[in-house]
């Protein structure tokens, strides 16, 4: 680029030779500026484009890397998935051969012990890692509890109830093993695809344990004490996590579950239940353990082929989202090359046409010459005799262009100045200068005219020259005295103000100007509680932080303990009127305005606290209340919906009167706990506790596009990872909800938008999210009643008492935006509560 610029240099001298004028080169700023644009182009795009697929390139691979360890941890959970199906069988063994006193179960404990040591020793050579890659902990000491449970139990040191709850700690442990390996996932999908196996596997293993509780049951025939209320929660506590995962599995595991459910053993099962409800109170059970056992273990191994299908499904999932991010990796990658190429060809175009345009360019630069508005002059060094002048100097000075050529140039001015002209003409010929300013001019009619002059040398092949820029500078003179009479009249105006006012060099931090009032200040300038330092202070001209906003207003306030006054100094970087650059710097004595705002800002403070604290306590209670009635409530629902059905199913034959209304009392408790649920997910999502902020919007936006099918729904996340503070996401989880209800109420929309996006460059540390909830509606105004709601006032109070932003843009016609912006703090930062 720097040959073809040279070459253009060359060409423009050659061009003017030939037309016998001197060498010399005037380039207009529009091709410059076009030059510069082409180039900049040629360049900057395919740079950008390069950075940014790099970056995409970076984190697609990051993405690949992170679907490869989960493909990993997906295995490591089989493998304690199988652990945790050999344990649960060895656990209702031992409650078995412990209540009939080692008489049941002898013999197959101990092959049982043996085909779970098998996997026991798999575990203990295996590392289990997350997604993240980090070493999961909670196993390494499994072996040797389960060795000191198992020689308890052989000596029977143990009774059969400590016993299955000492495997069922084990047990519990495995599962939260499995849980944790969810919790980094690159995908939602996926994540919430794994919850809904920790589900299963937690129906699965609360199976388990009901077989060793109706086992130690059916072997002593009867419950311990309180053994049948415990096997009642087990039941409800099953339906509970087989609800759970019907809401988060996939259709085609929704249909393997309900084959399940119509399978003959699933239907044994059910009797062996019936039959512990009904005799729980009494005993004399007649059953035999043994067959018991054999038939929920054929359920059991039912569930856990249906656990193989889930993990199949998982996997599936994670090496399509893998060969996904590595086709968008290469496509990326094509299209970089392909831009590259064009680059390429688009270099190659633009510098032939550059080159094609020099000879026309060539001709518009001897026009613009002609043309100009200043007066040009080209003289020879040496003798300072005119060699070229162009249209503008000739109308200055009045004689003609073949009477100016050839003459010196220093013959034109003032006899009275000559001696002084010429010397000045010969520093400019010698380099020592190259402006000179208000040299008066004499023209063909013997006027005067002020002048001046900017001179730039040049080199041609026949010797050097000297350009000389001539302008008519007799109008400038005439405002400088304009300018002049201004300034005395506003000195006159800042002298009556009532503060103080200077104005300081930025170079030197001299003083150039004070008003009557700052030369008050500077003769007290002594006096020990003096005002002078903070008008001006000695660091005045190395002021970083004025100097780095310039044209901008800085203002500080500054309390004097002496005198019990508050000030404001205000500094602005100004051009001053001879062109420097200088402080406007004025100081103010403001101490009954500082008292007035400071107590407003006291009571804002205690305002926003106040709120603050209400909005927590708020969603303290709400969040408690829904986990009881999820807890407490539901449980006990799904207990009498178990009973009531099991007495449905007792009398459905012999007794119709009592039929009918057990199955109204079945219908009443489905109610009921449908109406439940709607109230806990009213009171606290439930979605938002379990995978956090982003889901459950995502999840509550899908709703919304499920009652409003005539209205498109949209939801985008950009940078929000992990967990947000509790009060922050309830808080943008109840601003989405009003507003997309509100919007779907009153906008008539067709596109209703939400994005969310988590900015870290705002607060050092921390971060600000930021909320945009658009739609394309009709919009509203003032005086529509909703517009002052107590919806959007309660939107609003949220957002101000978490020291955010909201704002509301409404356009009608054309829709409405709902913008939030809510500061978050650093991890580890001190909150108010």
């Amino acid at each position: 680029m720097l040959k073809e610029i040279n070459n253009f240099t060359v060409a423009i001298r050659k061009f003017f030779f030939t037309a016998n004028l001197p060498s010399f080169i005037l380039t207009t700023e529009q091709n410059v500026s076009r030059l510069k644009a082409k180039t900049l182009i040629l360049f900057t795009v395919p740079l950008l484009f390069f950075v940014l697929a790099s970056l995409f390139m970076v984190l697609k691979q990051n993405q690949v890397n992170q679907l490869k360890a989960l493909d990993s941890s997906l295995q490591q959970a089989i493998l304690l998935s199988e652990l945790l199906h050999q344990l649960q069988r060895e656990r209702g063994m031992s409650v078995i051969f412990l209540s009939s006193g080692g008489t049941k179960f002898s013999a197959q404990l101990t092959a049982q012990r043996r085909q779970t040591n098998s996997i026991v020793q798999r575990v203990a050579n295996t590392s289990f890692v997350d997604s993240k890659g980090e070493i999961v902990p909670g196993i390494g000491d499994l072996a040797a509890q389960l060795s000191a449970l198992r020689l308890d139990v052989s000596k029977f040191r143990i009774d059969a109830y400590a016993a299955m709850h000492s495997h069922n700690r084990q047990n519990s442990q495995l599962l939260q093993v499995i849980s944790s390996m969810v919790n980094h996932s690159a995908e939602p999908e996926l994540r919430v695809s794994f919850l809904a196996y920790v589900n299963f596997l937690k129906e699965k293993e609360l199976l388990g344990i009901e077989r060793a509780v109706l086992g130690g049951a059916f072997t002593r025939d009867k419950f311990l004490v309180g053994g049948y209320q415990y096997f009642v929660r087990l039941e409800a506590e099953q339906h509970m996590y087989r609800e759970e995962f019907k809401a988060q599995a996939s259709a085609t595991l929704n249909v393997g579950l309900q084959t399940i459910q119509a399978s003959a053993d699933y239907r044994q099962v059910q009797i062996f239940r019936d039959i512990a409800h009904s005799n729980a109170a009494t005993g004399s059970f007649f059953v035999d353990a043994l067959i018991w056992f054999e038939v929920v273990s054929a359920r059991i191994e039912l569930l856990k082929d249906m656990g193989g299908h889930i993990t199949e499904e998982l996997l599936t999932k994670s090496q399509l989202s893998r060969l996904d991010a590595d086709r968008k990796k290469w496509l990326w990658l094509g299209s970089l090359l392909m831009i590259i190429c064009l680059t390429l060809v688009y270099g190659i175009k633009l510098i032939a046409n550059i080159n094609g345009s020099f000879f026309g360019q060539l001709i518009e630069y001897r026009a613009l010459l002609e043309n100009s508005s200043a007066g040009l002059v080209i003289i020879d060094v040496t003798d300072q005799r005119i060699l070229f002048c162009n249209r503008r100097f000739v109308s200055m000075t009045g004689y003609t262009k073949s009477y100016l050529i050839g003459m010196k140039i220093a013959d034109l001015y003032t006899e009275e100045n000559r001696y002084k002209t010429v010397q000045l003409f010969a520093q400019l010929v010698s380099g020592a200068v190259n402006y000179i300013d208000q040299l008066t001019l004499l023209t063909k009619d013997g006027s005067s005219l002020f002048t001046e002059l900017s001179s730039f040398p040049t080199k041609g092949h026949s010797g050097n020259y000297l350009a000389i820029n001539t302008r008519d500078i007799s109008e400038k003179i005439a405002a400088q005295h304009t300018l002049q009479t201004a300034q005395l009249a506003l000195q006159t105006v800042i002298n009556s103000m009532g503060c103080s006012v200077a104005v300081v060099d930025c170079k030197t931090a001299a003083v150039i100007y004070l008003n009557k009032s700052a030369e008050l200040v500077y003769r007290d300038r002594g006096q020990l509680d003096s005002l002078w330092p903070q008008l001006v202070p000695d660091n005045c001209g190395w002021d970083r932080r004025a100097r780095s906003q310039y044209h901008q207003e800085f203002t500080e306030q500054i309390y004097i303990a002496s005198s019990k006054r508050w000030y404001q100094v205000t500094s602005k970087e100004i051009v001053w009127y001879d062109g420097s650059k200088v402080y406007f710097r004025m100081l103010e004595d403001i101490s009954e305005r500082y008292a007035s705002d400071n107590r407003n800002r006291e009571l804002l403070s205690e305002i926003r606290k106040l709120s603050l604290r209400n909005y927590s306590l708020q969603e303290r209670e709400r969040k408690q209340i829904a986990a009881d009635l999820h807890d407490q409530l539901g449980q006990l629902m799904t207990g009498i919906l178990l009973q009531a059905e099991y007495i449905c199913r007792s009398v459905e034959k012999r007794d119709s009167a009592v039929t009918v209304p057990a199955k109204n009392i079945i219908d009443t408790t489905k109610t009921l706990m449908s109406s439940v649920r709607d109230i806990t997910e009213s009171l606290r999502p439930l979605l938002l506790d379990q995978l956090g902020l982003v889901e459950a919007l995502r999840e509550l936006v899908q709703q919304w596009q499920q009652l409003n099918t005539a209205t498109a729904f949209s939801f985008e996340a950009l940078d929000v990872n992990g967990r947000l503070p509790d009060l922050v996401e309830i808080s943008i989880y109840r601003i989405v909800q009003e507003s997309l209800t509100n919007a779907s109420k009153h906008a008539q929309a067709k596109n209703i938008s939400v994005s969310l996006q988590l900015d870290c460059k705002n607060i050092e540390g921390g971060g600000v999210l930021n909320l945009k909830i658009a739609d394309d509606g009709i919009g509203f105004n003032r005086d529509e009643a909703h517009f002052n709601g107590m919806g959007l006032i309660n939107m609003r109070e949220r957002v101000e008492a978490l020291s955010g932003e909201f704002r509301l843009i409404s356009n009608t016609g054309k829709g409405v935006d709902t913008l939030v912006s809510i500061p978050i703090a650093a991890p580890g930062a001190a909150s108010e509560t």
